[in-house]
């Protein structure tokens, strides 16, 4: 299930999204030994413009943001190692330094989810 979401400015030059996206998905699954079916990867753009936010992602200004979805069932150990997991393979995939990279972990819980035409529960 888990989902790995990421907002951003959009990078510099021509980044080629969907290969992005998909190296982040395949190194995450490979490095936690998920079956890669189960694990999604969007990526989303802040509009440029406006305020401080600039029109292109500035790894000095500004932050992206990678929420990642996981079952409430993780130990808080295996939590950090995934989501310490998901903002690493973001920074390589990507080319953003960790240090301009927010994350957080969102817990889905049980009877809270909706998936494969049903909620599940575990």
């Amino acid at each position: 299930m888990p989902f790995i979401h990421i907002q951003s400015l959009p990078l510099r030059g021509e980044p080629v999204y969907p290969v992005i996206v998909r190296e982040i998905s395949a190194t995450f699954s490979e490095e936690l030994d998920i079956d890669e079916r189960h694990v999604t990867v969007t990526w989303t753009h802040f509009r440029p413009g406006g305020g401080t936010t600039g029109d292109w992602f500035d790894p000095g200004a500004h932050q992206a943001l990678v929420n990642l979805i996981i079952p409430d069932y993780n130990e808080p150990e295996d939590i950090q190692t995934m989501l310490s997991c998901a903002v690493a393979c973001v920074s390589a995939a990507a080319r953003i330094p960790l240090a301009s990279i927010f994350g957080r972990a969102v817990l889905a819980r049980s009877g809270q989810v909706f998936e494969e035409g049903e909620i599940v529960e575990w």
